[in-house]
């Protein structure tokens, strides 16, 4: 499950329609953070091909791979940093995971 916070949600409406889709995408390419590479939330009318995993939340569901969800904490939160401008993302179990999740708009 994914809480997102209503300063995240109201960040968020500014990008979204009402057939856009969530993505929690990982990127190795160029990162040397890890093997897993930078998370982004990826927001796409088709998400990627594998990114067959679901993940609930109070705004609709994510999407995700399979080896990405294995990764990720079963209960997190985006929440809006409004002095970094930008949106984090927490596990209840792990902490911080992102001090800025990246927003890619692909549509």
């Amino acid at each position: 499950m994914i809480h997102v916070t209503d300063q995240a949600k109201q960040y968020l409406e500014k990008y979204m329609t009402p057939d856009t889709k969530l993505e929690l995408a990982s990127d190795a390419v160029g990162s040397a953070c890890s093997d897993e590479g930078v998370l982004s939330l990826k927001i796409t009318k088709q998400p990627n091909p594998e990114a067959t995993e679901t993940i609930e939340s109070n705004i609709g569901n994510f999407y995700t791979t399979k080896k990405q969800a294995l990764l990720l904490d079963d209960d997190l939160t985006i929440d809006f940093k409004k002095n970094l401008q930008a949106l984090e993302l927490k596990g209840a179990h792990v902490g911080l995971i992102t001090p800025r999740l990246l927003v890619i708009q692909d549509i």
